[in-house]
């Protein structure tokens, strides 16, 4: 991307929003199920509970974030409807119908006379049905009648006294809608209650006093719950009691010795029963014992049950049978169930299940581990005891279960041999001049000296199980079929000659001997020859794999040595298609495969310098489209199994991968390992499920990942991870924790046996040092938080070393620098020292060393007027630091001291810098957008070079290149600015010029460069320039991919088109979504396209898929339908 030339960004998800914002329970794809739907700000899943579990129905996106979601009943029908209300004000109720998503009904509920309430937006669901009201803006209540039978949802406004809602809902009455609303007035809080009439023709409502007002409610009152009948009444929520009320009845029940937090959310039981959450994770049951008998001061009694502590809570819904769903926004969200007796750990509740969730992102960093271009992403992810280090992957895990050191190995085998034996219970491995045979036994290993029937005085070609029981051996001089223990048949090659290549199904044998291949069947206890062909070369590789599982194979594949593969009828061996590869490198290895849910016929072949070439084939095994990828540098070998995902190819070589399928497309994913030569399918007792690989000196078992786009590892912290870095030259990584003092000292009694659960990592580590203990004459006693520098393996993640930072001091960033003329590697640290005051004054550059002797030392700290929002290194040797509203460039001398250069004060709060490769330095004002500068070493001085004059409230910036820009800010926007070099005017030079604006719907915290996907040279149609990822608040993780400006505008053509076709659910407009939206103003989208909206051309029908491209031009040529296919599956391989 030139200076000037515009945005031309692609943005897609790469990783799916996962922290929960809210759950509801209700039946709504029928009458008969049960759904748990939960929201996870713009994404809904709708899951089904059965007796094993949550089982997700589907999915969905909402072109807006979600601020309320309620399940209801309409009159006289037999299952639920979903109420949403979209924090931009757009309501709609979605209805499940014949497996998709409709919009019953629809409506924009926003009024241009007032502002959004600065309190929130609530909405509820009358019980019956009746209505929905809704509190928008201050003293204002909207109306929606549910009577009417319009699409078109409309609603009656009336004027409300209470001004400061705090929350409400609709009370349990049959006569007529009645709400409850808790209210402030700034002097204390009340509760009083509304009554509606709802006009006949569907449209109109009017309000009254309702039965009974409370003034002077406890002051600290957060929550409303009302109860149903018989009791109709309301309970009331706070910090130290709980209050139930009704226009009778009034009780209170103290919980101080039980939360120690606000209570976050509750889940009714049943009508006597409610679960309660708070912010520390504790869950305590709420009883209601109401008896008529009682004198009217006692007929409602509540009490409480502590249960034990989960993850932190945003919401809480009772499915069925006890079983709860905890979701959190803070943490991994868990399905428990509620026992009547403890687990003998305090607990009295069971995890049946977690749900991995990445939010809040609040850093992030990229490193390949294996050093073969595989990107992971490692996060800072949750707060308090939800925080932990994520690690996200691209590609496929093996889990080791057993290793044995061997070299040599030429192949190996998995056999069922003893006729005892209802599983694999031997492996054969061939060696240059001879076999070995292995037992397993359980997970024992043991050499075995002879197989009878097996030969072992030659290397092994094949071995494996055929039909009838019978085994089947081949080496260079015999074909060998073994049953009861003995030969039985066997096949040997002319004189003077010897088998080269072999592939084997159940029941038939292809073999190649120099040019010529031979075709053998089992018949019986016989190894018959049907038919052999001269090939005009020599044969380089064979295959003779079905397409269809446990069926025998119609035709085999060949490749040559002049380059060349074939599919071949058998057993005639007649020529149905043939191919040039090109170039002069031989093919190694050829598999026929089907892929996905339709059997996609694939034709791979990898030649010898580490590339494949995938072929389509046409149903008369012709073929179609022809695409290669450099896998590796050295031959691959190309091996079928079988999978949740159908049937997948291990390709084995010096950068092993998966290829499988997804939606219909091919995916290559790494593999964790650094080489694998030879692979083979165990499934024994003591290794179930299992792979056996071999590479240069060991032979591995181990078990394969779950086959998906994204794997996520956990590292439990216990506590809030601020920074994360990796730490290449001392193979470690840092990362900035904080945690509260008082949740350690707050342990319940009963909590002893799991006080370690919830422990934060850095007490945890042998070493510590800075101030562990705590001074109580320290004037800030009161302040709780503690913040430290830990330093982990990069491998195990086990703590090595812990720093606590001075009480009061807050650490808020870090980067790897070179400082001193000694070109040494430091990890800086910058603080925040908090004194009570509304503005940070003060704060510490802190210069940490970490020896190869695995020993932290603080070499430098240098006080500062100000907080340290950001540091990052500079020209090879020094620091630059936002601190307040200056930035400072600072290096270090002989003595370790810190000195500053370069004050420049130009911010009203500088809160991010980067540095590009060049030296020019991008900076994030808090409110006032984004600045560039340039540092002269020489006058050791800063100078602004150009700024963007629009107001953005700055969360995070990138540098694409010295002259293009990426902010983020509070809104949900992102924003490309460009350095508009060439103007000739000087004024305008200085100015930044807004090429791209998104609204990307996720309040994004961190931008680094990279991508997750396998770095592979791939024939691709399209290829990005630059590619980024965006971690936000929610767990989403977006890609952000730079493209040349003529291929992006035929993206955004397309997209355009695919704006037509696809539909918002709940009828929203995609145009307005994705529009740049602020406090201060409003911009169209541009510069940027949609990749979600643009992917989803993969799921439409041929047909709809070629009317979306009609018209559309490629390179000044009509597109043609192949074209635009495989232009969106590439753009699919980028995340």
């Amino acid at each position: 991307m030139k200076s000037g030339e515009g945005g031309c960004a692609y943005v897609v998800t790469a990783h799916k929003q996962s922290a929960v914002t809210h759950s509801v329970v209700g039946q709504f794809t029928s009458a008969a199920d049960l759904n748990l739907i939960v929201a996870k700000y713009s994404r809904i899943e709708v899951n089904l509970s059965t007796q094993t579990g949550l089982k997700p129905v589907t999915e969905f996106n909402l072109y807006g974030r979600i601020a309320v979601i309620e399940v209801f009943r309409y009159k006289n029908e037999k299952k639920d409807c979903l109420f949403i209300l979209t924090e931009s004000c757009y309501a709609c109720i979605l209805e499940y119908v014949d497996g998709k998503i409709i919009t019953r009904a629809y409506g924009d509920m926003r009024d241009k006379n007032y502002s959004v309430s600065q309190s929130g937006m609530h909405a509820c669901v009358d019980p019956e049905a009746r209505c929905i009201a809704l509190r928008l803006y201050d003293g204002v209540l909207k109306i929606i009648n549910l009577n009417s039978s319009s699409k078109h949802l409309t609603s009656a406004e009336q004027r409300i006294e209470e001004i400061l809602v705090v929350d409400m809902c609709f009370l349990h009455t049959a006569n007529k809608p009645t709400l409850a609303l808790l209210y402030d007035d700034n002097s204390s809080r009340h509760l009083s209650t509304i009554a509606i009439t709802l006009d006949n023709s569907g449209s109109g409502a009017s309000i009254h006093k309702g039965p009974f007002r409370h003034t002077q409610v406890e002051q600290d009152t957060i929550l409303i719950v009302a109860v149903p009948e018989p009791l109709a009444g309301i309970l009331l929520l706070g910090h130290v009691n709980i209050t139930y009320h009704d226009s009778k009845n009034r009780s209170t029940c103290s919980i101080e010795n039980i939360v120690k937090r606000t209570i976050e959310c509750v889940t009714p039981i049943d009508k006597h029963r409610y679960l309660c959450g708070d912010s520390n994770g504790e869950l305590f049951l709420l009883l209601l014992d109401y008896n008529e008998n009682r004198i009217p001061e006692e007929r409602m009694r509540l009490a409480t049950k502590y249960l034990g502590r989960t993850t932190l809570p945003n919401t809480l819904s009772y499915i069925d049978n006890y079983v709860v769903f905890v979701g959190s926004t803070f943490g991994d969200s868990e399905l428990i169930r509620i026992e009547v007796s403890d687990n003998n750990s305090g607990q009295h509740f069971t995890s049946l299940h977690q749900y991995d969730n990445l939010g809040p992102i609040k850093d992030m960093c990229i490193v390949d581990f294996e050093k073969q271009g595989q990107g992971q992403l490692v996060t800072a992810s949750g707060v308090g005891t939800g925080g932990s280090l994520r690690i996200i992957r691209n590609g496929v895990g093996i889990h080791e279960y057993a290793s044995i050191d061997l070299e040599g190995v030429k192949g190996l085998w998995a056999l069922k041999y003893l006729s005892s034996s209802t599983k694999q219970d031997s492996l054969l491995l061939s060696f240059v001049g001879q076999t070995i045979f292995l037992r397993l036994e359980g997970q024992d290993v043991t050499e075995v000296e002879e197989i009878p029937g097996f030969t072992n005085g030659e290397q092994t070609m094949y071995a494996g199980n055929v039909t009838d029981q019978q085994f089947l051996q081949i080496t260079e001089k015999q074909v060998r079929l073994i049953a009861d223990e003995s030969l039985k048949g066997s096949w040997e090659p002319e004189e003077n000659t010897q088998i080269n290549l072999c592939s084997v199904n159940k029941n038939q044998v292809l073999l190649g001997v120099g040019s010529t291949a031979i075709y053998l069947e089992i018949n019986d206890c016989e190894i018959v020859e049907k038919s052999r062909h001269v090939f005009d070369s020599e044969i380089a590789c064979v295959d003779i794999s079905p397409l269809q599982k446990e069926m025998s194979s119609d035709f085999f594949t060949i490749g040559l040595w002049n380059v060349t593969v074939s599919v071949n009828k058998l057993p005639s061996m007649e020529v149905i298609a043939k191919m040039e590869l090109g170039g002069n490198i031989i093919p190694r290895s050829v598999l026929l495969n089907s892929f996905g849910e339709n059997n996609t016929p694939y034709l791979l072949v990898s030649i010898g310098d580490g590339a494949l070439f995938y072929i389509k084939l046409n149903e008369d095994h012709s073929f179609s489209s022809k695409k290669r990828i450099q896998l590796g540098t050295q031959p691959t070998s190309l091996n079928k199994f079988q999978t949740s995902n159908g049937s997948t190819v291990f390709a084995c070589s010096d950068r092993p991968a998966v290829i499988h399928s997804t939606n219909e497309k091919i995916f290559f994913s790494n593999v964790n390992l650094k080489q694998v030569n030879h692979m083979c399918v165990l499934d024994t007792e003591g290794y179930p499920n299992a792979l056996a690989l071999v590479n240069e000196n060991a032979l591995l078992i181990g078990k394969i990942d779950d086959i998906q786009k994204l794997h996520t590892s956990t590292i439990r912290l216990n506590e809030t991870p601020h920074s994360v870095l990796h730490y290449e030259e001392r193979e470690v990584f840092a990362y900035l924790g904080e945690f509260d003092e008082e949740d350690l000292r707050d342990t319940r009694p009963d909590q002893e046996s799991t006080k370690k659960l919830f422990t934060p990592l850095s007490i945890q580590c042998p070493y510590k040092s800075g101030v562990v203990e705590r001074d109580d004459s320290n004037s800030l006693t009161h302040y709780t938080m503690v913040n430290t520098l830990v330093i982990c393996d990069e491998i195990t993640f086990t703590p090595k070393w812990a720093h606590f930072f001075d009480v009061g001091e807050i650490s808020s960033c870090m980067c790897i620098a070179k400082l001193g003329k000694k070109d040494e590697q430091f990890i800086v640290v910058g603080t925040a020292i908090t004194a009570d005051e509304q503005e940070c004054k003060n704060g510490r550059i802190c210069v940490f060393s970490y020896s190869k002797e695995e020993k932290l030392t603080l070499v430098s700290t240098k006080q500062v007027n100000g907080a340290v929002y950001s540091v990052k290194a500079l020209n090879g040797n020094k620091i630059i630091c936002a601190i307040n509203q200056q930035l400072k460039v600072f290096e270090m001398n002989e003595q370790t001291t810190l000195q500053s250069e370069a004050p420049i004060a130009n911010h009203i709060t500088c809160v991010a810098v980067d540095v590009s490769k060049n030296g020019f330095i991008l900076s994030a004002d808090l409110m006032r957008s984004i600045s560039v500068f340039s540092y002269k070493p020489l006058e050791g001085a800063l100078e602004e070079i150009a700024r963007d004059y629009h107001p953005n409230w700055m969360t995070a910036i990138k540098m694409i290149d010295d002259d293009n820009y990426i902010g983020a800010e509070n809104s949900e926007n992102i924003f490309i600015c460009t350095r508009n070099t060439e103007a000739p005017d000087e004024e305008d030079r200085q100015q930044l010029l807004p090429t791209g604006y998104y609204h990307v719907g996720e309040h994004i915290n961190t931008i680094v460069e990279g991508n997750l996907v396998m770095d592979v040279h791939v024939e691709s149609s399209i290829t990005p320039t630059r590619t980024f990822l965006m971690g936000s608040v929610s767990g989403y993780v977006g890609l952000l991919a730079i493209f040349p400006e003529k291929q992006w505008q035929f993206l955004s053509k397309l997209e355009a088109k695919m704006r037509k076709v696809i539909r918002g659910v709940g009828k929203i407009d995609h145009e307005s979504w994705r529009r740049f939206e602020s406090d201060s103003r409003m911009e169209d989208c541009k510069g940027f396209v949609d990749g979600d909206l643009i992917e989803m051309f993969q799921d439409l029908r041929p047909e709809k898929q070629k009317e979306v491209i009609s018209e559309l031009t490629m390179d000044g040529e009509p597109a043609t339908h192949d074209d635009v296919v495989r232009l969106v599956d590439d753009l699919c391989r980028l995340h």
